[in-house]
């Protein structure tokens, strides 16, 4: 054996000896002795492995090592390594030449001395699966996943298989490789095969399955590792997000509620994503409870909606005097129509009628859109029946019936009520507080038409008034025209005024603006009536109606100016604008209008109108 190193004569003697036992034909205990054998090449091939390098350096030069002198001794075991044949010495030295490569960052060589390694049979299981696993870690470090998941997939270790930690790597490689049901299904194992699982454990298998899209798995990781843990509000709002990507709305809010109940301190947006959870999931009661706790601990501001988000909770949790009370509240911030209608609707449904009237009262303390009249004027006329009112109940009604809307159950509350029918100035006004924005009053329907001859006598002892010269914008007008004698102005304009307000609603149209006189040309001196159009702007057209006309008006052109006074002074405004248009040199046209402004506060001693005179 002369010329060869210490480690090949060793292994040689191995062989020998083991020879020497087959041929003997010891069968009952060669494979004691095989093993025996074995254990002694493995401890000559370590201490070889280790003195090799100093080996061949002492062949070389005897002197300190370098940096030549390692490589060269590293390429002669690379060299001899070809010519071993005991394949634990084979193996053992290729996994030691991969540790050196590693050691070096050649990944190529280290790998492929790895592969070398774990491909022959030289190792013994447990040393295979560690040799396994410094390969996985090696690939991992380099980013090689799928030379990694070749690594595990080709692994034989006989009884022993891949650990959790090699398997884990295994998993979020074939995510790294977008092969997330490979992944999915590989943290499954784990965690079906390994009862016993670690928190770190969890937290990785927690990231596999959230970053597979595995959400259902993933809420199951993230509970293992709340339950291993501290008590900790990111790890459940964690779990609440988890189940936000399922759409799971009920086990979201079972996740924050299981936070608070742990005496972790929810914040206001924890505590506003916990309402609206328990919203989704179909919990009005639940989720009614947390927003009265906000408003009731001043976290959220006490504003009219937020106190009518939790009236739309009490009502859908059909607690109806919790609902109630909340509204109530909405309506003192911010009053509004709809909404003591609302709350007057539902004191309906709990039969109290004394404080459905007080809340319909507070509805109409203003003059209301049309599409409040019809629904007001029924709800207090009902009032009224139950509280055994029945002329307040029967003109309320009455009222509703003028207007479009509720017209069909008025009637039929008036017919229960066998109620006389409507008298013809019953027809002609609003009784009570619930009336239209364009409803007439002995105020509003002023109206003072003069005559040329008139403005000119009276002229000369009128002062003069400033006036603006403008063109009124185009509009729609719902027109009724008449012609009425002086002495019955009086009484009629407020019924025809009605007439024609009521009629431009129950055909569908909207009223948008104030009630318009028009005088399409100045009466004679001893006229005995007065010919006249009475119109209300629409924004939204009426159906057709033989009584009354649609008409598109282009603009007036006109001088205006502003009366504002007693009613029985108007016809001094009209002789002041007359005058004050002829000193100015213009000349007018014989047409003019009145214009109803400020209703709302239009009163028995003052009233606000637009008077234009139409000039050239």
């Amino acid at each position: 054996m002369e010329g060869l190193s210490d480690e090949y004569q060793g292994v040689l003697m191995v062989k020998l000896i083991v020879g020497m036992i087959l041929d003997q034909r010891v069968k009952r205990h060669r494979r004691w002795l095989l093993r025996a054998v074995t254990g002694l090449a493995v401890l000559v091939m370590q201490f070889g492995a280790t003195v090799w390098a100093d080996q061949y350096r002492s062949r070389e030069l005897k002197g300190p090592i370098d940096n030549r002198q390692t490589q060269r001794s590293i390429a002669e075991l690379e060299a001899d390594l070809k010519r071993i044949d005991d394949a634990y010495g084979k193996a053992s030295t290729a996994r030691y030449l991969a540790r050196h490569y590693a050691a070096e960052k050649d990944i190529d060589k280290a790998a492929s001395f790895y592969l070398e390694a774990l491909n022959g049979e030289g190792l013994a299981d447990v040393a295979r699966l560690q040799t396994l696993k410094e390969l996985v870690n090696l690939y991992w470090k380099h980013k090689r996943w799928q030379p990694l998941l070749d690594a595990v997939a080709n692994f034989d270790g006989g009884d022993i298989q891949p650990d959790i930690d090699i398997r884990l790597l295994e998993a979020i490689a074939a995510l790294n490789l977008k092969r997330n049901k490979v992944a999915v299904k590989a943290a499954n194992a784990i965690r079906r095969d390994n009862p016993e699982l670690t928190l770190e454990h969890w937290q990785q298998l927690l990231f596999i399955f959230y970053r597979g899209g595995s959400y259902a798995n993933a809420a199951i990781a993230q509970q293992a590792v709340i339950e291993r843990s501290e008590p900790d509000l990111a790890a459940w709002r964690q779990l609440t997000a988890i189940y936000l990507k399922q759409k799971n709305w009920r086990e979201a809010a079972s996740a924050l509620e299981a936070a608070r109940q742990q005496g972790l301190a929810l914040t206001l947006a924890d505590q506003k994503q916990l309402r609206d959870l328990y919203a989704l999931s179909k919990n009005p009661l639940a989720a009614a409870r947390v927003q009265q706790e906000l408003l009731q601990t001043h976290q959220l501001k006490s504003t009219a909606d937020a106190w009518e988000r939790l009236f739309s909770l009490w009502l859908q949790a059909r607690e109806l005097d919790q609902a109630i009370a909340a509204l109530k509240k909405a309506s003192q911030l911010a009053p509004s129509t709809e909404r003591w209608l609302q709350i007057a609707r539902l004191q309906m449904q709990g039969a109290h009628w004394q404080d459905m009237q007080q809340s319909i009262e507070q509805a109409c303390q203003k003059p209301l859109d049309d599409q409040y009249v019809g629904r007001a004027n029924l709800l207090l006329g009902v009032s009224f029946l139950k509280q055994g009112q029945h002329e307040p109940a029967r003109r309320t009604l009455i009222n509703a019936t003028l207007v479009g809307g509720e017209n069909d159950k008025a009637a039929a509350y008036l017919d229960f009520m066998a109620a006389a029918p409507a008298t013809y100035q019953e027809e002609s006004a609003f009784y009570g507080p619930c009336k239209p924005t364009w409803a007439p009053s002995p105020r509003r329907a002023t109206v003072a038409a003069v005559s040329t001859a008139d403005l000119t006598q009276a002229a000369i002892a009128s002062p003069l008034v400033e006036f603006n010269v403008e063109t009124s914008p185009a509009q729609t007008l719902y027109v009724g025209e008449y012609t009425v004698k002086i002495d019955e102005l009086e009484s009629r304009l407020m019924p025809l005024a009605m007439q024609l307000g009521a009629s431009a609603v129950k055909n569908g149209g909207k009223i948008s603006g104030p009630m318009h006189f028009i005088f399409p040309e100045a009466p004679e001196p001893d006229a005995k009536a007065l010919h006249f159009q009475m119109a209300f702007p629409v924004s939204k057209k009426p159906r057709r109606n033989s009584r009354y006309k649609v008409l598109k008006d282009p603009g007036f052109k006109a001088a205006n100016w502003v009366y504002e006074g007693a009613p029985d002074k108007v016809i001094d405004g009209w002789i002041a604008l007359y005058k004050s248009v002829l000193a100015a040199g213009h000349t007018v046209t014989g047409v003019s209008r009145q214009v109803v402004m400020d209703t709302e506060n239009a009163s028995r001693d003052q009233m606000k109108l637009l008077l234009q005179l139409g000039i050239e």
